[in-house]
């Protein structure tokens, strides 16, 4: 059955007409079939955005979507068949846009494109979870998109002034490359629940666990390494329990925070005092054979802080650790990744950092866009989440936007515990419960 026009079906009479346009990612293919990356467009799709497809064909193509419907470019226009009899040589297909992110600005950088309005369009739910909730992103052609507080609502012709853009690019996902990461508060829940979960292969579901937290003192004259109660009877006395996660193939690295003291990761003010600390961090990974120290800077009253000394300790314990994990939770500290040390820069010393705003919604790369404009390589970053402050399905939204935008240092999950099941089965689908493992 053949549709009628644009115009008859607004005056209900006879053929269906639309105009131009072009959309990289949805193409017509001369095959029969799809690429195994892509799929047919639908016959319900091609109507309700009928200008945005007949652009992508030349006149006289007579163009297969699913189930057997057909589109076919007639002079300067097109027409809709839902159950085309004749033999198809092209089909019209559609591939979810590779790795959308977010830039600054009115322009991708030069391996990405922005994504279409058409795509936009499709594709309205996957790109509108990149966007920040309250976000309006430039598209391509003079378009823009919204972020969900605004209904994730496209238009074709924006006349605003807009600070950020939409991109897609071909950057080639390394599959099962990026960690995920477990924070567990050791005052009141046992490090040991990290490894209590597994993938619907049997796998560890945690690649790190990290033991929160240690602490920087001040002794009167310098920062010293500080470990509670809590900590100390982990390491000391239940040291076993961080054995057996490693030996499941789970990394663990020590978690050091500031301690409301006259010390602090911003507080080195000289080389000797940055690599004293950093020589204390490395002899306790050494006793306890940990796998690397992780960095909060947070809670420390230091006399005076200075931009240079997060690079300058991290450079003498990346000296000191050349093999080791060295993280950071990421926040408010955009000044230490601009700060140089004898041509070094914080970002080089690191691992990975995890971005911790968790009140920042489910967009992963509003989180993390400073930190790539500064140069921080996208291998290294991640974003995490909160049990406490996150729903379950804005951490899954999260995970998915880490995923989706190839951040290699993958998805963080605050505050673990031995409650965390369903949590994290909506987070990662397919997560199981070891039993008889949580604590």
């Amino acid at each position: 059955m053949k549709q009628p026009t644009l115009r008859a079906m607004q005056a209900a009479c006879a053929t269906f007409l639309f105009q131009a346009g072009a959309y990289a990612g949805i193409e017509v293919v001369s095959s029969g079939v799809c690429p195994s990356d892509a799929t047919k467009v639908s016959y319900s799709e091609a109507l309700n955005y009928p200008d945005e497809f007949c652009g992508l064909l030349n006149s006289g193509d007579l163009v297969g979507l699913s189930g057997g419907a057909s589109i076919e470019h007639l002079g300067d226009n097109c027409q809709l068949t839902d159950n085309e009899s004749r033999q198809m040589s092209k089909t019209l297909c559609k591939s979810e846009p590779s790795a959308p992110h977010v830039v600054s600005g009115s322009s991708c950088s030069s391996d990405a494109d922005p994504v279409t309005y058409l795509e936009a369009q499709i594709y309205k739910d996957e790109l509108c979870s990149v966007l920040g909730d309250w976000e309006i992103a430039s598209l391509a052609g003079n378009a823009s998109m919204d972020g969900s507080g605004y209904g994730c609502g496209s238009r074709k012709n924006e006349i605003r002034q807009l600070g950020s853009t939409l991109c897609k690019s071909d950057i080639p996902q390394e599959s099962g490359s990026a960690p995920k990461v477990a924070y567990v508060e050791v005052n009141s829940n046992n490090l040991g629940n990290a490894g209590c979960f597994t993938e619907s292969d049997g796998s560890q579901l945690f690649d790190i666990a990290v033991i929160f937290a240690a602490n920087i003192n001040y002794d009167g004259q310098k920062a010293v390494l500080h470990f509670n109660d809590q900590v100390s009877d982990l390491l000391n006395n239940n040291l076993s329990t961080v054995q057996d996660l490693q030996d499941k193939g789970t990394k663990v690295v020590l978690s050091v925070l500031g301690n409301h003291q006259n010390a602090g990761w911003s507080c080195f003010a000289n080389e000797q005092s940055a690599d004293d600390f950093a020589q204390q961090l490395k002899d306790a990974v050494d006793q306890y054979g940990l796998d690397g120290i992780d960095i909060d800077d947070e809670y420390s009253q230091c006399s005076q802080t200075y931009s240079d000394s997060l690079v300058k300790v991290t450079s003498a314990l990346r000296e000191k650790m050349p093999n080791k994990i060295i993280s950071k939770a990421l926040w408010s500290d955009t000044d230490t990744f601009q700060a140089e040390w004898n041509g070094k820069k914080l970002g080089d010393q690191l691992t990975y950092g995890w971005e911790m705003s968790y009140w920042l919604g489910s967009s992963c790369t509003s989180r993390v866009q400073k930190y790539l404009n500064l140069g921080v390589d996208r291998s290294k970053l991640g974003v995490g989440a909160s049990t406490v402050l996150n729903s379950d399905s804005t951490a899954s939204a999260l995970a998915s936007c880490n995923e989706n935008n190839n951040l290699g240092g993958g998805t963080m999950i605050f505050n673990v515990t031995k409650d965390s099941s369903s949590y994290l089965s909506t987070v990662w689908p397919g997560t199981s419960e070891i039993p008889n493992c949580l604590k």
